[in-house]
């Protein structure tokens, strides 16, 4: 398959300490790609090196087969969102969306266009005349998703798209990366579980510097044997649908809390198969109580023989 984004013997230090070193890999064009590790394993300094913002210190990074240091307008092609926001705190919502515009050379009517079309499905409309620096947090995220998209990118590369989001806007974010699904290609640095997991092409671990896990969920999910803690939270006129899941033989433990159930299951698979077998409409929240990230990430390192 051809790939999107080719990396050869990159590698990027801080202060003569390496955080990434040697990456070979390519990211097939139209996947999602998932990037994973513990803090400090350098994935937000993989994401800027994809996006640009950071230049790698040794190798060559390729945007579609062109060297992605000598054709900066590739940037054109890339839509970033990352731990730094692109927004001013001064300026509204809309200005925000017109300046990103004007300095990506989007012209008048291909802004107009694309700005109603992102406005309308991550709900931004009633905000476009509030300044930033009057709004939640989740608006704030909306808004740098939909900087991020505002040029109608071919490659995007998000950091934690899912943080600070309700679980509506969360589906929103899924559904719309599931319509994109095989036109553009996703790489996301996450530690969710619960949902993002479910889209993934292909999944890596950075650890000690570079990849020491690289696969399907199939593949992860065959090298690790730890439960999967998580919880449901329904709407109280939804409760009824539990009962369909009390007798579900990948729940290891379930306990009822008002509308809230706590399960524990085998294993990730199993969480996923549970959540899909009730409807969106009856449910509030999803979270990931205690699958800890640590846990699990030393499992595969271990089984990899490099824990």
């Amino acid at each position: 398959m051809e790939a999107s984004i080719t990396l050869k013997n990159v590698s990027k230090h801080f202060k003569n300490r390496y955080i990434l070193s040697n990456l070979n890999f390519g990211i097939e064009k139209g996947s999602t790609f998932v990037v994973l590790g513990k803090n400090s394993e350098g994935k937000s300094t993989f994401l800027k090196l994809l996006a640009g913002i950071n230049k790698p210190d040794n190798g060559k990074i390729y945007i579609n087969g062109m060297d992605f240091s000598e054709n900066r307008k590739l940037v054109s092609t890339l839509g970033f969102l990352g731990d730094l926001p692109l927004y001013q705190n001064n300026l509204t919502v809309g200005d925000n969306l017109q300046k990103r515009a004007q300095i990506l050379g989007i012209a008048p009517k291909v802004y107009e266009k694309n700005k109603k079309n992102l406005a309308e499905r991550f709900h931004l409309f009633d905000f476009l005349t509030q300044k930033v620096e009057e709004c939640s947090q989740g608006i704030k995220k909306r808004l740098s998703i939909v900087l991020s998209l505002i040029n109608d990118p071919a490659i995007l590369i998000w950091d934690e798209p899912l943080a600070h989001l309700d679980f509506n806007l969360r589906q929103i974010v899924l559904s719309y990366l599931l319509e994109v699904k095989g036109e553009k290609t996703v790489v996301v640095a996450t530690n969710e579980f619960t949902e993002l997991h479910t889209i993934a092409d292909r999944w890596i671990v950075l650890h000690n510097r570079g990849v020491r896990f690289d696969g399907d969920l199939e593949k992860m999910t065959t090298q690790i044997n730890m439960p999967f803690l998580g919880q449901l939270e329904l709407k109280k006129d939804k409760i009824d649908e539990i009962e369909k899941l009390k007798h579900h033989p990948g729940i290891s433990k379930f306990e009822l809390i008002g509308n809230s159930l706590n399960l524990q299951c085998k294993n990730l698979s199993e969480f996923h198969e549970i959540i899909s077998s009730v409807s969106t409409e009856s449910i509030i929240r999803v979270s990931c109580n205690s699958l800890d990230l640590e846990k699990l990430l030393n499992q595969l390192l271990s089984d990899e023989g490099l824990a």
